[in-house]
């Protein structure tokens, strides 16, 4: 259930650093994650444990295009569920508000399917 107010929280552990094509999910342990494709991959953001907290992926592979796939999107719409990052130096941030994935923002022509 959402939170009548949630602040943001960063969570300060290691980068979640991800390289080649498989699939992964985020470790639930830090808010940065960078993430290197070699090919086709779906990062996947599962439910975060405290409303508020915060993730940034991004990519640093140029011409590689790779999915953040939010397991809990907004409003429960499949139309929040996929971010396409398409080239290095994209990235998309997102907060949890307790029950879903509220994207804040993103860079360059990232795509939201």
């Amino acid at each position: 259930m959402a939170q009548e107010r949630v602040f943001p929280i960063f969570l300060d552990g290691a980068v979640q650093d991800v390289d080649g094509s498989s699939n992964t999910d985020w470790n639930g342990e830090t808010s940065r994650v960078v993430v290197t494709p070699t090919g086709a991959l779906i990062f996947t953001v599962g439910d975060a444990t405290v409303p508020g907290t915060l993730i940034c992926v991004a990519n640093d592979a140029a011409s590689q295009v790779f999915t953040v796939r939010f397991s809990s999107p907004f409003a429960g719409l499949d139309a929040f569920n996929d971010v396409l990052l398409n080239n290095a130096g994209e990235s998309v941030t997102a907060m949890w508000t307790g029950s879903e994935w509220f994207i804040m923002g993103s860079t360059e022509t990232v795509v939201v399917e």
